[in-house]
């Protein structure tokens, strides 16, 4: 019994399903996000369990497609996981025979996969916990320092924007802006457009408020800073840097087989 159920979990015929039915629903959830962005577009911007709670719970007749498609690849993670197992069992029990070298070429495709997975599984992780602030919820002020709390109660001291304006032909555009931010521990950072700053944990990345292309020629914005706390982050780096040597690897037995 127990091994009809792995061969199940396990099996290609599971998958086909399984990818039909996500690509159906990408396509179902992408007309519905299509007709109401007002609904969706939020979603960029908050965390999936946040915005669940605000918008998806008192809207299901246009987001009821979303928890499916979350059961479906959750069940595609399940049998891809199943997959993979099976095969390094597979080779595994053939190592004797195939040695080691041709062992560690032929797990290689798989390795490759599992990493490209738990990379899957990062995003997801990242969508899902963690910290993103909302719009507009830290502000960098010309003429004003503003206090803010960010998760942890960690305090966080925003200076005023300094900008740099081109000359020329495109004098009194915005060249470039920078923020001080002191931390509670007095540590002093520097943030600018475009070069986020790392934290703690946390990635503050500045922008200019508002529509960039309105503003006065040589005067100095409101920004906004928008915090980030990514969990899935030092994951999927990791991964991604392993799945980078595992192709390489992989690469190079062939062609020296060949």
């Amino acid at each position: 019994m127990g091994n009809r159920i792995w061969k199940f979990l396990a099996g290609v015929h599971l998958t086909l399903w399984l990818l039909w039915a996500s690509i159906a629903l990408f396509v179902t959830g992408g007309l519905y996000v299509k007709s109401d962005k007002a609904i969706f577009d939020p979603l960029n911007q908050m965390l999936l369990e946040d915005w669940l709670r605000e918008w998806g719970a008192g809207n299901l007749d246009k987001t009821w497609w979303l928890p499916l498609l979350a059961l479906v690849l959750f069940l595609l993670g399940i049998n891809t996981a199943c997959c993979i197992l099976d095969r390094l069992a597979y080779h595994w029990n053939r190592r004797r025979r195939t040695g080691t070298r041709t062992f560690l070429a032929k797990i290689t495709p798989t390795l490759i996969h599992a990493c490209f997975g738990i990379i899957l599984a990062g995003h997801f992780a990242s969508m899902c916990v963690g910290f993103r602030s909302r719009s507009m919820e830290f502000v960098s002020r010309p003429g004003e320092t503003a206090h803010y709390t960010l998760p942890g109660n960690l305090e966080m001291a925003v200076g005023e924007p300094r900008c740099e304006f081109f000359q020329g032909p495109f004098a009194g555009s915005i060249r470039q802006c920078r923020t001080e931010i002191v931390f509670g521990s007095g540590e002093r950072r520097q943030v600018e457009i475009a070069r986020p700053l790392h934290w703690n944990g946390f990635q503050i990345h500045l922008r200019q408020a508002g529509s960039p292309g309105k503003a006065a020629p040589y005067a100095t914005p409101e920004c906004e800073l928008l915090v980030k706390s990514d969990p899935g982050l030092g994951l999927i780096m990791a991964c991604f840097f392993v799945l980078i040597l595992l192709t390489l690897y992989y690469y190079a037995e062939e062609k020296a087989t060949d």
